[in-house]
């Protein structure tokens, strides 16, 4: 059975033959063809680096659709899901460190850095429901919330000016200005719901309870939908950009 987690198996096992391929034929020269996840457009390459880029940006992408798959009503799935928001976050940069001059839109260093951001804005909205299912003091909540809030207004202002450019459509714009409304209640309800929790029962421990409205990650989802698929096989992954064939 198809899983996130197998198809980020099969991505590893390929980036490991990409390095052999690339150690053992440095001149080999093999077109690379890959449409642009969020301009449809072809781009055909003869690089075993951005062969490479594009696997790791599969790969980085795997792991958030694993990171928005998980259970955040356990703590268990809490912990994985900031784990593979934050392996997402840091693969994403590692391309942006080590691949320059990138030939299509996807790749290029200001979206890169801009999903970067909202892959971090998401794993630090997990850590606030982190926070609040261990009971952690208001002042260490209501920080986070508001660190959550200022990281969505900025995406907010960054994704106009892509949708601008004609990158993203209108839900991203969206979808990032509801994550930093609620992000923004989230401290105000905290304190009020541990007020009267206190106030009622003053000898009994409180409970907090996470976001009433959670969003399903907008990376996850932008990600994946927007994703380049394989159009005349099965995906390995569906994250990111697919295989071109002619």
């Amino acid at each position: 059975m198809f899983t996130y987690e197998l198809a980020r198996d099969l991505l590893y096992k390929y980036f490991g033959q990409l390095e052999l391929l690339e150690l053992r034929f440095a001149e080999l020269r093999v077109n690379f063809p890959w449409t642009d996840a969020f301009i449809n457009k072809l781009i055909t390459q003869t690089s075993i680096a951005y062969e490479k880029a594009s696997i790791i940006f599969q790969i980085a992408a795997t792991h958030s659709a694993i990171a928005a798959s998980q259970n955040r009503a356990d703590p268990e799935g809490l912990k994985r899901s900031f784990h593979y928001f934050r392996t997402c976050a840091g693969m994403l940069t590692y391309i942006n460190d080590n691949f320059l001059h990138a030939p299509s839109t996807d790749l290029s260093r200001e979206v890169i850095k801009f999903l970067v951001g909202m892959i971090l804005a998401q794993a630090t909205e997990v850590f606030f429901e982190k926070c609040t299912d261990e009971k952690k003091g208001n002042a260490l909540v209501a920080k986070i919330a508001s660190q959550t809030a200022y990281m969505y207004t900025s995406l907010t202002e960054e994704v106009k000016e892509f949708m601008g450019k004609g990158i993203f459509d209108r839900n991203w714009v969206t979808v990032l200005q509801v994550s930093r409304s609620l992000s923004a209640l989230c401290p105000p309800l905290t304190m009020m719901h541990r007020s009267r929790r206190n106030t009622s029962h003053p000898s009994r421990s409180t409970t907090v309870p996470s976001q009433t409205v959670r969003l399903e990650n907008m990376a996850m989802r932008s990600f994946v939908s927007q994703s380049r698929r394989q159009q005349q096989r099965r995906p390995i992954a569906r994250p990111h950009h697919s295989r071109a064939y002619s």
